[in-house]
């Protein structure tokens, strides 16, 4: 293993991102109402159907997975860290993580 990314978000993002989605469960198509709403508030823009929140996409349920998170993988980061292939970026989503992580690759790569 010679490159290990940690992708940092403040969970803070994450629970509002959890917090803002909605599923239309028979296609599985996602929206979210910050940045992906739906044409019709709690619609389906295909079908129309209602859209719904998935059980294990709770606030509650979430702070666990993070905490669990921490806890099981800090010692395996801190491994990849010692050996010196560990590479941290941060951000909010996608837009600002990937770009980075795109010039890292090729910086290590091409």
């Amino acid at each position: 293993m010679n490159f290990v990314v940690e992708l940092i978000t403040p969970a803070s993002v994450i629970l509002n991102r959890i917090a803002s989605r909605w599923v239309h469960e028979p296609s599985g198509r996602v929206y979210n109402t910050d940045f992906n709403a739906p044409k019709t508030p709690g619609k389906d823009d295909v079908t129309g159907e209602p859209l719904t929140q998935r059980e294990d996409d709770s606030i509650d349920t979430w702070k666990q997975r993070l905490r669990k998170f921490e806890e099981t993988s800090r010692a395996l980061l801190d491994h990849y860290d010692r050996r010196g292939c560990l590479w941290r970026v941060e951000g909010n989503s996608s837009d600002e993580i990937s770009p980075k992580l795109f010039a890292e690759f090729e910086r290590r790569f091409c």
